[in-house]
């Protein structure tokens, strides 16, 4: 990992004792509204005869300081590259806030990032407050402490809370206790989080290096969230791009027109039904969007067909599934996708395709795949059959399930449907 040339020189100034690269001074209120001043700077060394007890308190001294310093240095290097490895805004949210926590040692943390569309401060990490009060923890910019910190882009330390009226006021004896110390995270001059610590354990001060240390993490910090944001960006254009192809594949036959998306429909509540993971939710999701993507490359002379297939005609459509993956896998952060796509025709008794898996050797969000491609092929109309109705599919999926499908996936469906029988159109049902 590359570490950026203002962070390198930022962290290394801790040892000359600069405390920020561009020496801004830091905005605070009350008695602590001074410009930090270099933690070496309380040491001078004489060239005039001293005494060899207060030279050996200095070395002892200096030595702390470059202990301190090296460990320091080498926490922000680990972290950077944790960071930077990571493609969440959650884990790099825990990062900071528990990497920030080895050093300070407070009892309250809390990281809040913007979100865009309402323009809200959230929490996305937080430890030490109650549960009520993180549900309600919403700050624009300029409310409350938080939106202080946000509004003017600046660090704000308190090493006594309780006596300063403003914060009474603001803080309304819910959150921060104490001591505070504010960071805002920022990119090209904009804040897209605020990192809050109070109530130091030690019950002392911040000091200088601790603030300089601070500030080297949420610049780290910033550069890999908008990392992340931009990477999503390009992750969004790309599967729009081939999203666009799915359902341009959909079109090409009337009876099968929205597939793919009543595919994904029907997965997704299975998924969130079974209490998958939000990482797991959102690849089913994109994978259902995309499962049919091999046939692309099918001719419309056989996809089409009314009469019954020929074998050679049915074992191409057979290959769709592997073109499929072969498609999709072009493109790097669909890779779990990828495997989705090849597998949502194997069967749970081994008999299916490409790869004859067996039971729970078939990925849980291709079983799933199954049973929601399966349903919608025989609850909507097709070229060479009509619709066979609610009740039918329904039938169908039970008497099949522990041979084509997961019985725990069928029964899951089923109770899904049970509770949210608008997810099909009533028109179509039984």
């Amino acid at each position: 990992m590359l570490i950026p040339f203002s962070v390198l020189f930022f962290v290394l100034g801790l040892g000359t004792g600069f405390l920020l690269a561009n020496k801004r001074k830091l905005k605070v209120s009350g008695a602590d509204n001074l410009p930090l001043k270099p933690a070496s700077a309380s040491i001078k060394l004489s060239s005039q005869p001293a005494d060899s007890g207060l030279n050996n308190q200095i070395k002892t001294d200096l030595m702390e300081k470059k202990i301190l310093y090296e460990e320091q240095l080498s926490l922000i290097f680990k972290m950077g590259q944790e960071m930077f490895s990571s493609l969440s805004i959650e884990n790099i949210a825990k990062i900071i806030s528990e990497d920030a926590n080895k050093v300070i040692n407070a009892e309250i943390c809390t990281f809040l990032l913007k979100d865009q569309s309402s323009g809200y401060f959230i929490p996305v990490y937080a430890k030490g407050v109650r549960q009520e009060f993180i549900e309600k923890m919403r700050f624009k910019s300029g409310e409350s402490i938080s939106g202080w910190v946000a509004a003017n882009n600046e660090i704000l330390i308190k090493n006594d809370v309780e006596g300063d009226a403003w914060f009474r006021e603001q803080n309304k004896g819910e959150y921060f206790v104490k001591t505070l110390l504010s960071i805002p995270l920022s990119v090209k001059g904009e804040v897209i989080g605020v990192l809050n610590l109070s109530n130091k354990k030690s019950e002392q001060p911040f000091t200088d290096e601790e603030v300089a240390f601070l500030k080297g993490l949420t610049i780290e910090a910033s550069i890999a969230l908008q990392n992340i944001n931009l990477y999503e960006q390009v992750q969004d254009n790309y599967l729009r791009t081939i999203s666009a192809l799915a359902f341009a594949l959909d079109a090409r036959d009337s009876y099968t027109k929205e597939h793919s998306e009543h595919v994904t429909k029907y997965a997704v509540a299975i998924a969130k039904e079974m209490r998958l993971s939000p990482s797991q939710v959102e690849h089913i999701r994109r994978a259902g969007l995309l499962h049919d993507i091999g046939k692309i490359g099918i001719r419309d002379g056989v996809l089409l067909k009314a009469s019954k297939l020929t074998d050679q005609e049915y074992n191409d459509i057979k290959l769709h599934p592997a073109k499929g993956e072969a498609i999709v896998n072009a493109l790097p952060f669909l890779n779990e996708e990828a495997k989705l796509i090849r597998h949502h025709h194997e069967r749970y008794d081994g008999s299916g395709y490409p790869d004859r898996l067996k039971g729970r050797d078939i990925e849980i969000g291709a079983r799933i795949l199954a049973v929601a491609d399966s349903f919608d092929a025989m609850f909507e109309s097709r070229v060479y059959r009509q619709a066979l109705g609610l009740e039918k599919a329904c039938n169908e999926l039970k008497q099949n399930s522990g041979k084509q499908f997961d019985p725990e996936v069928v029964d899951t469906f089923i109770k899904t449907l049970d509770k949210n029988p608008g997810i099909t159109n009533p028109s179509k049902a039984d």
